[in-house]
């Protein structure tokens, strides 16, 4: 159960899934599996599920799905948070860095201000 495998492998339908690290997991799969029965059914199960899942079905989620949430967890990390739903425009987070910069010139911004008024 680790990384993308559990969106693939449909539990104890196609496959099994055992924790990383569980041994006495992973051994009670492998007796489950020496039943004839058991392997014939998830084999019947998996490539059915295989089947399913041609060139363009598998492309189509990719385009479609999985390319926009690489774009929004790039625009995630890349902009500070453009791309969330209720994040700042990418602008707005440059106009508040530029203020930012700005503010620490003597003289100018709100520093400047309050030193003015200090010194008066």
């Amino acid at each position: 159960k680790a990384g993308g495998i559990p969106a693939i492998i449909d539990d104890e339908k196609t496959s099994f899934l055992v924790e990383p690290g569980d041994t006495d997991g992973y051994v009670q799969r492998l007796t489950q599996l020496q039943d004839p029965e058991l392997r014939t059914k998830l084999g019947k199960a998996a490539r059915a599920e295989a089947e399913r899942w041609g060139w363009e079905a598998a492309t189509s989620v990719l385009r479609n799905v999985q390319y926009e949430k690489a774009l929004i967890n790039f625009h995630s990390r890349a902009f500070g948070g453009f791309g969330r739903p209720g994040s700042r425009s990418v602008w707005r987070l440059l106009a508040q860095r530029i203020r930012s910069l700005i503010s620490r010139i003597p003289g100018f911004g709100r520093r400047g201000e309050k030193e003015k008024a200090a010194t008066a």
